[in-house]
């Protein structure tokens, strides 16, 4: 199975049809393949459109719909692609939840941090990132 990285490059590097060899080739997202103009040959399908899913007009449109998040890092061995389960009982308002919710949230908690890590090599890697981070901070301590 390709990583987004890989397929990335692939379809970067399609410029020319393999059947024809025209360089006219369309990118359609909405049915996620590369066509050639000439010939008509799907030159490659399932691309991946990495843009918004929403379209702005203006700046002013472009800013407010700006999406934020925690940016992809490697030093955690899911990327830090993954969602966690706050500890805490609070709700996205910062209310307490209910105590009839709270058995349900521990027991969601508890199968997220089974799932996370799902196999001996992520537990290990998982293991030895944490591992990595917390000697870098010993080295270089925070100011």
């Amino acid at each position: 199975m390709e990583n987004i990285e890989q397929v990335e490059k692939r379809v970067e590097y399609i410029e020319e049809c393999p059947e024809c060899g025209s360089r006219s080739l369309s990118r359609d997202y909405e049915r996620a393949e590369i066509v050639c103009n000439n010939c008509g040959l799907v030159c490659d399908e399932k691309i991946i459109d990495m843009g918004p899913e929403w379209r702005a007009f203006d700046y002013e449109q472009r800013v407010k719909r700006s999406r934020v998040g925690a940016p992809m890092t490697y030093t955690i061995h899911d990327k830090g692609l993954s969602t966690v389960i706050d500890w805490r009982n609070k709700d996205s308002y910062g209310k307490d939840i209910a105590p009839k919710k709270r058995a349900q949230i521990y027991r969601l908690r508890k199968w997220q941090q089974r799932i996370r890590v799902s196999n001996a090599t992520e537990r290990n890697l998982a293991f030895a990132l944490t591992e990595l981070d917390r000697v870098a901070s010993r080295l270089h301590p925070a100011t």
